[in-house]
């Protein structure tokens, strides 16, 4: 047995080259799911108005939406800021499901569930990219 592979002979170099794949390919997918999305919203093209207006909330919050969503999905794919862009996608799809589950047959949440876990599985894998320092200096000053 050779130190880069398992007991059953597997080789360990594949395993991380396919977990690689993987998590890029959820990176790439979920970048532009909310990348579309936030165009969308900040081009008009999809309008959430009407369920921001159910939910209570002002009208302009849709302002915010459209672009921290673009925002987030260049985030997931700069390496030191995906994990924190996944936090902040989580958020938003926080308050999406929220808004689906009580305002829209619930069949209308599973995207922003998919992409609830894919946020959860990028800061999973991407956590140990934060750079620490960057918190220790601000609270050392």
């Amino acid at each position: 047995m050779n130190i880069l592979e398992k007991s059953n002979g597997e080789s360990l170099v594949n395993i991380s080259k396919t977990k690689t794949i993987a998590l890029w390919s959820i990176i790439v997918l979920t970048a532009a799911a909310f990348g579309s999305a936030g165009i969308g919203k900040i081009i008009g093209a999809i309008d959430v108005t009407p369920m921001l207006t159910e939910m209570g909330l002002p009208s302009w919050v849709h302002y915010l939406i459209g672009p921290a969503e673009l925002a987030g999905a260049v985030g997931l794919l700069i390496r030191k800021l995906s994990a924190a862009a996944a936090i902040g996608l989580t958020v938003i799809m926080v308050g999406a499901i929220y808004g689906h589950v009580l305002f829209t047959p619930l069949v209308q949440a599973l995207p922003a569930i998919m992409l609830l876990v894919f946020c959860g599985i990028i800061f999973m894998f991407r956590r140990k990219d934060i750079p620490r320092d960057m918190f220790v200096d601000s609270v050392a000053r």
